[in-house]
């Protein structure tokens, strides 16, 4: 996710009590914005993981066949550990990771978003109690 993004989504978060009406018509409109984000990252991060999926599986294979022209017994783990020393393998993990990463930051956004609407709902409660005014 871009730094300049999140920053702007950062400062969304802050809720101004002087225009709660006008906070309170924009919440839907944000939460919404940080929903189509989050959902993108999700499927962002599925792709990566099912690409890095569809390659282990070539590269399991490949030492596997390799193994048997060779006529050598091999474990799990040595295949394992072959496929985890592919530069290939590597870079669509580090992909992989990268787009886990955003999902979680967008996550955390998205509870942050619905824990504003709560809050904008608290602020409105006081609001409507007269709290914070003073007496005669």
């Amino acid at each position: 996710m871009q730094k300049e993004l999140l920053e702007r989504f950062d400062k969304l978060l802050d809720i101004d009590r002087n225009n709660l009406d006008k906070e309170i018509l924009e919440q839907p409109r944000l939460f919404f914005e940080v929903i189509k984000l989050y959902t993108q990252a999700t499927k962002e991060r599925h792709e990566a993981k099912k690409a890095l999926e569809r390659l282990e599986a070539k590269l399991c294979q490949a030492v596997r066949m390799k193994a048997i022209e060779q006529g050598t017994k091999i474990t799990e783990s040595f295949v394992k550990e072959r496929v985890e020393l592919d530069t290939d393998y590597q870079k669509l993990n580090q992909e992989f990771l990268e787009a886990q990463h955003e999902m979680e930051l967008l996550e955390g956004l998205k509870e942050s978003f619905a824990q504003r609407q709560y809050s904008l709902k608290s602020y409105i409660d006081l609001y409507k109690s007269n709290y914070g005014a003073t007496g005669a």
